[in-house]
């Protein structure tokens, strides 16, 4: 969109709610904002019979992830039909309305300069491209007839390190890759085939180390943790994100707050396991069933207890192991039962998930300056925190001011 005024009645700009707001939108950017009625030029947009918030984004995606395949599946899927599986669902979270995500591992920097240069409907990305893990640990997929489930790429070179010096190198390779951020494990997984979600990832030395590097290079970190002691070890390294975040205690919580640690909860994740895994998903073997189980509970229980202690929430919804964009939205539901106030919800799901993902042109707000990425919904999401949980309520989607999808169906792209 060369030249637009929006006018919106009622709505929630990232931060607060707006009554009665006009927007200049230029070359799909927000140049000037103003009270209703005091903008004009371009083509005229009323949305005042809608409620309008940013787009939405998500904190935590895998565009090409293998969860919901077999180990058959794996091995026989070419890497180049994968990102095209991962175009596909970029469309999805575009569908239902989410225009920004940060992925956490598996699509090399070349997909996200592809969807940005708009050769294929997505959202706005940043990637991680590569988790670091110890040998044996959560996401080393070396099988026991040694075979590796997912072989490294020319542009996806193999998370598995040991020791400070080989993070350092491979933090330092990806950065020479371009990635916008840095992904850790810290603990064991739900999803590891052979130990316990509480397991050991990579220690203090090699957490200090990773976020020592990534600073070097202006990268914040994010940590898979799903211990109290991987979470420990994260926060006390200084990582921006802690993604998961099970069994966490009070000093810990504390400690995130001091140091402006974002949690990503990903509620969705083990229950969509738990779904699915009762439902007989050959993905999903006993073993997983059972951790998802066996994290489920106290995964809302840890949640609590971070938002009684302030700790700051952005949504993120583990897409790849739950529906891409559907997992978004349940995942604001989640937050609402879970007791996160309705306009804290747009938050964590806006300018909380941006800030958290490292987004820092405006991206999940409607500041001056911000990419006119917003949707019209056709009531309030804070009104009635159910409407976030169904893309048919969202009356149109806009990408940089242009409209890609209405009611939960993507627009045919020209």
């Amino acid at each position: 969109m060369r030249d637009a005024t929006i006018r919106i009645g009622a709505g929630f700009d990232g931060h607060r709610e707006v009554d009665g707001l006009d927007l200049r939108v230029r070359d799909g950017r927000i140049v000037e904002r103003g009270a209703a009625g005091t903008l004009a030029g371009g083509e005229v947009v009323d949305l005042t019979d809608h409620y309008v918030t940013p787009g939405l984004v998500d904190a935590h995606v895998h565009l090409n992830s293998q969860g919901g395949r077999s180990l058959a599946q794996c091995l026989a899927t070419p890497y180049s039909l994968e990102l095209f599986q991962a175009v596909a669902n970029g469309r999805e979270l575009l569908r239902h309305g989410v225009t920004a995500a940060r992925d956490l591992s598996g699509v090399p920097t070349g997909f996200r300069d592809a969807l940005a240069a708009g050769l294929a409907p997505g959202p706005r990305l940043r990637v991680a491209v590569t988790p670091l893990g110890r040998t044996g640990g959560h996401g080393d997929r070396w099988t026991r007839s040694g075979v590796d489930a997912m072989p490294e790429q020319p542009e996806v070179p193999s998370g598995l390190v040991d020791g400070p010096l080989e993070v350092k190198k491979l933090i330092r390779v990806l950065m020479r890759l371009g990635v916008d951020c840095v992904k850790v494990y810290a603990s064991g997984g739900v999803t590891s085939s052979t130990e316990s979600a509480q397991a050991a990832g990579l220690d203090a030395e090699e957490l200090d180390a990773a976020v020592r590097t990534a600073a070097e290079g202006g990268r914040a970190v994010a940590s898979h943790a799903t211990s109290l002691e991987g979470a420990r070890l994260s926060v006390r390294a200084g990582v921006h994100t802690l993604e998961h975040g099970m069994y966490l205690d009070d000093d810990l919580a504390a400690d995130m707050v001091a140091r402006g640690t974002f949690l990503v909860p990903t509620l969705v994740a083990p229950l969509s396991l738990i779904r699915r895994g009762e439902a007989g998903d050959p993905a999903v073997p006993a073993a997983t069933l059972a951790k998802a189980r066996a994290v489920a509970d106290d995964h809302r229980v840890s949640l609590a207890l971070a938002l009684a202690r302030g700790v700051r929430i952005a949504v993120g919804s583990d897409a790849g192991s739950v529906p891409y964009g559907s997992g978004t939205l349940q995942e604001c539901v989640l937050l609402a039962e879970a007791g996160l106030a309705p306009d804290a919800v747009l938050r964590a799901v806006t300018t909380d998930a941006a800030a958290a993902a490292g987004f820092s042109g405006g991206e999940g707000s409607l500041d001056v300056g911000a990419p006119a990425d917003l949707i019209a919904w056709d009531a309030s999401p804070i009104a009635d925190p159910a409407v976030l949980g169904d893309p048919r309520r969202q009356t149109q989607v806009r990408q940089g001011g242009v409209v890609v999808a209405e009611r939960g169906a993507l627009r045919p792209t020209p």
